[in-house]
């Protein structure tokens, strides 16, 4: 669950806080378009490259015209500003994204290192920040499947890969599902991977009520337990 500063609903916060549903609260940072401007001025010897070169050769360049700008670097940091100053007392946001489809720059690592100085408790995600040269996550759009699996087999272990878009449902259907979805079922180094409940302990804190709250009559996924059957025979 993702929501943006400025037209996120604060309330759906306290409700996600109640719910127990994880966020990540993003600064709306978004400048689509610059990529365009540099792919139609390649040069005759970049043209020749292959299309997915061609468009990491864009993606690189973009970022000058706003996120490696210094006239937009306190506009950039304002977003991230808000966002923690608002949002930083709610536990269901469990990780913070600096923006989505704007390149890098150094206007990013402005922000990071305001976000960390104020509050260091939780990592920060930055879309398509895939070396994570600024982020603590290393963030992709629709990787191939073979590029996931080289990063799996080269993982130090130090930064695990989130796929921020993964699939989108754009012509017959959305393909390589469960290829996706088996991958990350296998390594726990690709952050969608489904993980499992957890209860009081579980996560290392000294205070807690143990598996008390884990005795209801259905399981989180509504489940019917042993507990409902001897409901109904009464």
């Amino acid at each position: 669950m993702s929501n943006t500063t400025g037209l996120g609903e604060p309330r759906q916060y306290g409700l996600a806080d109640e719910l127990g549903l994880r966020i990540t609260d993003e600064a709306d940072v978004e400048c689509h378009g610059y990529e365009t401007v540099h792919q139609r001025s390649l040069s005759l010897t970049e043209q020749l490259l292959t299309v997915e070169e061609q468009h990491d050769l864009c993606l690189a360049r973009a970022g000058r015209w706003l996120s490696d700008t210094l006239d937009w670097t306190e506009a950039y940091v304002d977003r991230a500003r808000q966002m923690v100053s608002r949002d930083k007392n709610h536990p269901g946001i469990v990780t913070r994204s600096l923006g989505n489809e704007a390149f890098q720059g150094r206007n990013f690592q402005a922000m990071y290192d305001w976000v960390k100085a104020h509050d260091d408790t939780r990592p920060v995600h930055k879309e398509a920040d895939v070396d994570a040269r600024i982020a603590d996550i290393i963030s992709t759009m629709y990787p191939p499947l073979h590029k996931m699996e080289s990063f799996v087999g080269t993982w130090d272990g130090k930064k695990p890969m989130l796929l921020c878009q993964f699939m989108h449902t754009m012509g017959n259907d959305p393909v390589n599902i469960k290829d996706y979805i088996d991958l990350f079922y296998a390594h726990s180094c690709l952050t969608r991977r489904l993980g499992y409940y957890g209860y009081g302990g579980s996560f290392s804190e000294t205070h807690h009520d143990g598996y008390f709250i884990m005795d209801g009559v259905l399981t989180s996924e509504h489940r019917p337990g042993p507990a409902l059957d001897e409901y109904k025979k009464h």
